[in-house]
């Protein structure tokens, strides 16, 4: 009975230990969270300026400039940070307008978007190109 009562006791204990952990991580987690979504904030205050002051968006003056890696590469990360759901619908575009479908492409963009803001992807592709995603998809991978 003594042995019992020592194991349930050691289980709370390490349960305990590992809920104060969790909580701790959990605070660490929503706190860098926040300082990244603060950052992307500024990011496109930034990118608003640049287009205000200029008269030009700061996406194509990047892609005016040349077509060397480091423009190309400055181009991506500016489009997906000023509005991530327009470039996923473009890499969505892109993916299986050609010949063969980019099926890799194609995977990245419906995973990670899935439980985040896959449905208004969908609807801005539907806009764009008068045709359901799930439909060009089924017939570009079967």
């Amino acid at each position: 009975m003594v042995a019992v009562k020592l194991m349930q006791n050691w289980h709370n204990l390490k349960m305990m230990l590992f809920m104060r952990l969790l909580k701790t991580r959990i605070k660490v987690m929503k706190k860098l969270l926040g300082s990244l979504l603060l950052g992307a904030r500024q990011l496109v205050a930034t990118f608003n300026r640049y287009r205000d002051d200029h008269g030009i968006a700061i996406t194509k003056k990047l892609f005016d400039e040349g077509s060397d890696e480091f423009h190309k590469a400055a181009n991506l990360a500016v489009s997906c940070i000023n509005d991530h759901k327009k470039y996923c619908q473009k890499v969505l575009c892109n993916a299986m307008e050609h010949v063969g479908t980019d099926e890799d492409a194609l995977t990245r963009v419906i995973v990670t978007r899935a439980e985040k803001d896959l449905k208004e992807i969908k609807e801005m592709y539907y806009k764009r190109n008068i045709v359901h995603l799930e439909h060009v998809a089924a017939k570009e991978t079967s």
